[in-house]
């Protein structure tokens, strides 16, 4: 739950962002230097599902959703906000990537 201090990414919240986002997830059928990489799936009502992956070892979440691909990496810390959407940020340079429940993706660097 988002108390406005953030988490890091860690294997350990990739389930807590799934719960947060009401998202499928799954090991990666790969890993990056033996760390594990997690692939969710989002199926927002009417729209495309949406594919979030996140590779907590390297701080980084990439997006496909529709035609539209981000990769965000950086990641100092996660807000969730249960049931509604998840918010990575980035200290240097400032930055955020927010994906919701209902599949809407906005990214500022």
């Amino acid at each position: 739950m988002a108390d406005g201090r953030g988490r890091p990414l860690t294997d350990e919240l990739v389930r807590e962002i799934a719960e947060g986002l009401v998202a499928r997830w799954e090991p990666a059928p790969f890993r990056v230097h033996g760390a594990p990489v997690y692939r969710l799936t989002l199926a927002p009502d009417g729209k495309p599902p949406v594919q979030l992956t996140l590779w907590p070892s390297l701080a980084r979440a990439d997006v496909l959703a529709g035609d539209c691909a981000v990769v965000f990496k950086g990641i100092s810390s996660v807000l969730i906000f249960p049931l509604q959407e998840v918010v990575f940020q980035r200290a240097h340079p400032r930055g955020f990537l927010l994906v919701s429940r209902e599949g809407r993706v906005a990214t500022a660097s």
